[in-house]
């Protein structure tokens, strides 16, 4: 597992016996998922007869300065809640997460976005309910239920934004990780079901901008003014954490010792250290930089009865 220490993150080994090894053991790298609750992600606040504008939790993009409101059509309008119609309908949603969804008209920045500071359209302030960080050896998985096809007057080659970001110095929003779907009717054969889309950030590294920053979800139409028209339907917005495991550190019996070994990433810097209690630690030589893929080190302590083993890992350069 990883450890925060001032400025480096610490890759622990367990307790290795030494003259009892049959002969090293290395671990896959390993990943744990960790679902997390996207306040109003299935669209149910408020509760809607039909379709109504104001969405609980989520925050709409603004107003582009070309977007015309005087036919009547105000930009508040362009996304909203709507009510799945009952069973047996024939337009009747097959997979609608609950009783509700979220419609999103096709055009340029039409959109609304949720982090820790955005301002639901029933709130007076921020919510502080997606309270989630971009933490060092994880990554970020969105998953979004959409809809276009046949009855959306969508056209081929609309296209909508599914978006990781974090907020650039408290107020810009900086894309971390998207996914661009694109309208086609291959892609979405009927207006029933909800087909699955999903965005996957990389593994967050402790030099990257965004790592500690809350993260910010974000829907957004990019469709261009050759393809305006349509509207699309999007339910069930899911996040997943995923922490990536670091391998276990392979120990294998060598003559007149033991060889420490671990896979390893071009550019950073690792420092392995030995320990007899798990509370004093020492270096084991000096810090490595693998050319390889793979570190390692000799350590000639054949009467050692006992010995913990960890490897600090720093930053990339």
């Amino acid at each position: 597992m990883f450890t925060r220490l001032p400025g480096r993150w610490v890759w622990f080994v367990g307790m290795a016996l030494l003259g009892a090894l049959p002969g090293g053991v290395a671990h896959a790298e390993g990943v744990v998922e960790t679902p997390v609750v996207v306040p109003n992600g299935s669209f149910e606040a408020p509760t809607v007869a039909y379709a109504w504008p104001p969405i609980d939790f989520w925050q709409k993009t603004p107003k582009p300065a070309d977007f015309d409101e005087s036919q009547g059509y105000p930009w508040v309008d362009e996304t909203g809640l709507f009510l799945n119609t009952p069973t047996g309908s024939p337009d009747h949603i097959v997979n609608c997460d609950q009783r509700q969804a979220l419609y999103l008209f096709s055009y340029p920045g039409v959109g609304l976005f949720q982090d820790y500071d955005s301002i639901g359209d029933t709130s007076t302030g921020p919510d502080h309910r997606l309270d989630v960080r971009f933490e060092p050896n994880h990554s970020y998985r969105l998953t979004v239920g959409v809809i276009g096809g046949p009855g959306s007057q969508l056209i081929d080659g609309a296209t909508l934004q599914l978006e990781l970001y974090y907020r650039q110095d408290g107020t810009n929003l900086v894309t971390v990780a998207s996914n661009i779907i694109t309208h086609s009717m291959t892609i979405f054969p009927d207006h029933v079901h909800f087909q699955d889309f999903t965005v996957e950030s990389q593994v967050v590294q402790v030099g990257d901008p965004w790592a500690g920053q809350h993260l910010g979800i974000r829907l957004l139409s990019t469709v261009v003014l050759e393809k305006l028209g349509g509207y699309w339907d999007l339910d069930n917005v899911r996040l997943t954490i995923r922490q990536h495991l670091g391998p276990t550190l392979t120990l294998s019996p060598e003559a007149n010792g033991y060889q420490l070994s671990w896979p390893a990433t071009p550019g950073c810097v690792y420092q392995p250290q030995t320990s007899k209690d798990m509370r004093s630690w020492s270096d084991l030589g000096p810090s490595i930089s693998p050319q390889g893929d793979a570190g390692g080190v000799f350590i000639a302590e054949p009467d050692l009865q006992r010995a913990f083993y960890r490897v600090l890992v720093l930053p990339r350069n």
